[in-house]
């Protein structure tokens, strides 16, 4: 089995991507709405004034020689990691801070190349890098104190780490010795974990908590794409879907909140696909749309509040707010 890769969309296409890319916030200032300075310094520029303070975009710069950088993800203290060019044309993984500017993390030992796709609020960074001879891509872990730690495998050539939580722990996807890929749970005490499947061979996480609960989608027995989340107590759950046969074999996760609730969206009776909550109380609740056939849900906070898209009476997308 090669490596998944999918797009991102409402319905069966919405299995998570390997790749994540760079998003560029713009903000631009409204007809009639005094706009800030425009004066650029090459690092810094200013632009409209929001709630009173002036917003500025500031350029990361790249490492030494490079041309070009892409930021992935960025924790509560505005440190940013992501990739960049090296002189010689390589791709490194950074981090950057305001005191320290960009930091090149290295690669693994006799690798030329590596990403960084998230970091936490200490500052630890997960991402992938190439091996010896840039044969394979190991999931790795930066620290300032310890470098880049290759995370391994789980019996398998290739691993990716895809998110960190605040404990350290990682979680990914990594091919096993008989080449299906399975989600992951890496812990410094316990090393790389297998989460399993739904009863099929392959499954991939979208996101872990601060508890260490993982949330992701797996193929089950019967060939169907379901949401699940896996606790260290009860292991992987499957998390249905929003409807009976022959519609409602889909579902798909996208982020868990500090208390075990999944956002994501499934397939109802009818064949239409719409944002979900799910909740140990109370399983998988539909979100509804906004007049339209879908949604999809992408971030649910503390509170139990949902964000996403979803559809209008007239066809258009329309960002949401859910509240229970």
């Amino acid at each position: 089995m090669s490596a998944p890769q999918s797009t991102h969309s409402t319905g069966p296409l919405r299995v998570v991507s390997t790749v994540l890319g760079a998003v560029l916030a713009l903000a631009l200032a409204a007809p009639g709405t005094a706009a800030a300075s425009t004066d650029i310094d090459h690092e810094r520029v200013s632009g409209p004034s929001v709630h009173g303070h002036t917003a500025t975009m500031t350029d990361l710069g790249t490492l030494p020689g490079g041309r070009g950088s892409s930021a992935s993800a960025i924790n509560a203290l505005g440190q940013v990691t992501g990739s960049a060019d090296t002189a010689g044309g390589d791709s490194h993984a950074f981090r950057w801070t305001a005191s320290g500017g960009m930091r090149d993390l290295g690669t693994l030992p006799g690798g030329t190349n590596s990403s960084a796709r998230a970091i936490n609020a200490r500052g630890q960074v997960a991402g992938n890098a190439s091996t010896a001879g840039d044969t394979s891509q190991h999931a790795f872990r930066w620290t300032a104190s310890g470098g880049i730690q290759d995370l391994g495998t789980l019996g398998g050539t290739i691993s990716y780490g895809s998110a960190i939580n605040e404990r350290g722990q990682v979680t990914g996807y990594a091919s096993t010795a008989g080449g299906d890929y399975h989600a992951f749970r890496w812990t410094a005490s316990g090393g790389m974990q297998d989460l399993g499947t739904l009863g099929g061979t392959f499954s991939y996480p979208s996101a872990i908590n601060a508890a260490g609960q993982v949330t992701g989608n797996a193929y089950t027995a019967g060939g169907d794409y379901h949401a699940f989340r896996w606790t260290a107590s009860g292991g992987m759950q499957d998390l249905g879907t929003l409807g009976g046969t022959p519609g409602g074999t889909y579902s798909s996760a996208s982020a868990i909140n500090a208390g075990g609730q999944v956002t994501g969206n499934a397939s109802t009776a009818g064949g239409d696909y719409h944002a979900f909550r799910w909740t140990a109380s109370g399983g998988m609740q539909d979100l509804g749309t906004l007049g339209g056939t879908g949604s999809d849900g992408y971030a649910i906070n503390e509170r139990g509040q949902v964000t996403g898209h979803a559809n209008t009476a007239g066809g258009d997308y329309h960002a949401f707010r859910w509240t229970p």
